[in-house]
């Protein structure tokens, strides 16, 4: 019995396609899951309630805001930073990283409290180190994210 080269059996053969069968190829595409309803809409709910409770409510949103200015120490060398809170609130723990030449040199807590308006000089005395021009300075404050960042100058 030799096997026929001809047409294949019709159990062999490939039925039509029916206009409304979905075509096995294609992607199947459903309605979101309720996963993906709550991605999207956990952000605007959380972006929602920050606006309706007001900006008070979250004080780590931005850098502490505090005006810095520079002047020459009268004892000793290097440079003072004055620095003033410029903000309606209390600044609490205050903290400041001096870098230089991309190493940190000092590292110290420079007030417990800092009320609106007042201000604060440090110098080589309060930091073991002279302020030099050019060093990179970071003061932290807690209950914010960011440090002020800034340069003497």
């Amino acid at each position: 019995m030799g096997v026929s080269q001809g047409t294949p059996p019709q159990s062999f053969r490939q039925s039509p396609v029916r206009k409304n069968q979905p075509d096995m190829n294609q992607t199947r595409q459903t309605s979101p899951g309720f996963i993906t309803r709550v991605g999207r809409f956990l952000p605007l709910a959380l972006v929602g309630i920050f606006f309706l409770t007001g900006c008070d409510q979250f004080p780590g949103i931005a850098y502490p805001n505090v005006y810095v200015l520079y002047r020459q120490s009268l004892v000793g060398a290097g440079r003072v930073l004055i620095l003033k809170n410029d903000s309606t609130k209390y600044l609490h723990e205050l903290t400041i990283t001096i870098t230089r030449n991309g190493q940190e040199i000092a590292r110290k807590g420079i007030a417990r409290e800092l009320a609106p308006g007042d201000s604060i000089q440090v110098g080589w005395v309060e930091l073991g180190v002279a302020l030099k021009t050019g060093d990179n300075i970071k003061i932290y404050a807690k209950g914010y994210i960011a440090p002020w960042v800034g340069k003497v100058w």
